[in-house]
């Protein structure tokens, strides 16, 4: 083949992408991709959460139910005792605790039961939940 003016003009004229079009393309896709990576992660996180939370949410409902079907006298003592859980083993450093205070009436005592558990990213970061509930002497139609 031979070279002309006619065959420079042809391959100037014709369009293609330069390499600072790809260098800007390139660095738009990686911006994109480490947004989407940071949301994924944070979606992650968020739903790790949740899951902790729903778990001690059952830890207290089970413990609150199993105080409620106790009778009055079989009822733990006033102050502060510790409790233990099978579902312990799916929280980080988990611990529970029953507290038992009386109220305005002699006959009924409040019982705040609380789950704590450290997050798993960040061993500092100390989570509690809370549940509280009175019990009467008299049973549950007397308040």
């Amino acid at each position: 083949m031979r070279l002309t003016k006619h065959t420079f003009r042809y391959v100037k004229n014709k369009s293609g992408i330069t390499i600072a079009e790809s260098l800007i393309s390139s660095l738009i896709l990686g911006i994109i991709a480490a947004a989407m990576f940071s949301s994924f992660r944070v979606a992650l996180s968020v739903m790790n959460d949740v899951k902790e939370r729903n778990i001690a949410i059952v830890i207290l409902q089970e413990k609150i139910e199993d105080i409620r079907h106790r009778s009055y006298s079989g009822l733990p003592a006033y102050g502060d005792t510790s409790f233990s859980s099978s579902l312990f083993s799916e929280l980080h450093n988990a611990s529970g605790n029953v507290r038992v205070e009386t109220s305005y009436d002699s006959n009924i005592v409040r019982i705040i039961v609380s789950v704590s558990w450290h997050d798993r990213l960040s061993v500092d970061r100390q989570k509690v939940l809370r549940s509280a509930t009175y019990v009467s002497q008299n049973g549950i139609n007397a308040i």
